[in-house]
């Protein structure tokens, strides 16, 4: 008795804390299989809370799998478009949680199955025009009816508006603010040490210069020497290029005495021939 009085507070604080678990429960609500290309299955929220359905899965006796991607409203709706899948004869379908089956509904044959739970099928074979429906959603039996009344309540009442299956908007993941980088202290640059000058040698350019005056004298010396050297033999070249007076009067008095003597000797033949004239005109 002891024990089981410290397991009751447990328990409240279980079922006050995690209400949608202890009484979440998705059910089939209704279905068609009488047509060839136009298969649906409805599934019904009977909870007062939201229920996320990823995890839940729709199957058939072949196999055929359809999942689900949103968040079932309180008391709310969802059709499952399922092409051709549901065989017209009779199938059985599950809708499991995981790998839990916790709802299942077989008509006609079954597909040579049955829900687990049941020693029969749900519901006999559907007709063209025919839909099966619960008489009461979530919980009624199950009933053939002529008109079906997909998405909505099976008495044929307005749906809320709000009673749907949303897709959950993905909240967008913060973009991290960067971090400032710290600004880096400078390093101190070193004040350099000066370098004490070298001792000026002598330069090597000032003995060539010296070098080169002495040869310039050395020059300038020769140069003076060749000079003197050479001024008696161009005062002799200057003495014998004067011109020579004395034998140009010599020469002049010569060409006058003869000069004189021709011109005596002419006159006295002229005076001779002269006489010589007179002579025979006498």
């Amino acid at each position: 008795m002891f024990n089981k009085l410290l397991l009751i507070p447990f328990l409240g604080i279980f079922l006050l804390f995690f209400p949608t678990i202890a009484n979440a429960q998705i059910v089939i609500n209704e279905f068609s299989s009488a047509t060839s290309d136009d298969d649906w299955v409805e599934i019904y929220n009977t909870t007062t809370s939201y229920v996320d359905l990823s995890t839940y899965v729709l199957q058939d006796v072949a196999g055929n799998t359809k999942g689900f991607s949103c968040i079932l409203a309180p008391n709310g709706f969802n059709v499952v478009p399922w092409s051709n899948r549901l065989n017209l004869a009779g199938d059985t379908v599950k809708l499991l949680n995981g790998t839990t089956v916790v709802n299942c509904v077989a008509y006609g044959d079954g597909a040579r199955q049955k829900c687990e739970d049941k020693e029969n099928v749900d519901i006999d074979g559907l007709g063209s025009g025919e839909f099966g429906t619960r008489s009461v959603d979530g919980s009624g039996s199950w009933i053939k009816s002529a008109v079906n009344t997909k998405d909505g309540p099976n008495d044929g009442g307005s749906k809320n508006p709000n009673a749907i299956c949303s897709v959950p908007t993905p909240t967008p993941t913060p973009i991290p603010t960067p971090t400032p980088t710290p600004t880096p202290i400078p390093t101190k640059t070193p004040t350099p040490t000066p370098t004490k000058p070298p001792t000026p040698k002598p330069s090597p350019k000032e003995e060539v210069v010296f070098e080169s005056q002495t040869s310039n004298n050395d020059q300038i010396l020769g140069l003076r020497e060749q000079l003197k050297t050479q001024e008696p033999e161009e005062k002799e070249e200057g003495s014998k290029k004067k011109f020579p007076i004395l034998p140009v009067i010599l020469i002049i008095v010569g060409v006058g005495f003869m000069g004189f003597a021709g011109y005596t000797s002419f006159k006295k033949m002229k005076s001779e021939g002269y006489n010589n004239q007179n002579e025979e005109n006498i």
